[in-house]
């Protein structure tokens, strides 16, 4: 959409979609993937995430800046256009997608409780 559009309004419409479909992927995928991480690990995990994720859109934009320099910028937004497609089919016949156990995000306690330490009455 925002490759062929003539007008400004529809790129603005389509970068629109884009970031917000863009920043509600990621939103799901970061919980999900924080919840499925033992308690301990989760901000490591968290940061290695965000790491690659932003080290992946900055290699990607000299990449892709590289390619529109040389190309024009309109060829290399259908060329990203169809590589997520590609990506999404690939994505669709390659990768699986397991039941998960609904009990596996009950919220667990921080901390154990203290042992009970009062005096019995005997």
């Amino acid at each position: 959409m925002l490759a062929t559009a003539a007008e400004v309004w529809v790129g603005v419409i389509a970068l629109l979609l884009a970031g917000a479909g863009t920043m509600g992927t990621i939103n799901v995928l970061f919980s999900n993937y924080t919840l499925r991480l033992e308690t301990w690990m989760r901000g490591r995990g968290s940061a290695l995430a965000m790491l690659m994720v932003w080290l992946g859109a900055s290699v990607g934009a000299v990449a892709w800046g590289a390619l529109a320099s040389g190309v024009g910028v309109r060829t290399t937004l259908l060329v990203a256009a169809a590589a997520n497609v590609g990506a999404a089919l690939a994505a669709r016949l390659l990768l699986t997608v397991r039941p998960v156990d609904p009990t596996a995000f009950e919220p667990q306690p921080a901390v154990s409780p203290p042992a009970d330490s009062s005096p019995s009455a005997s």
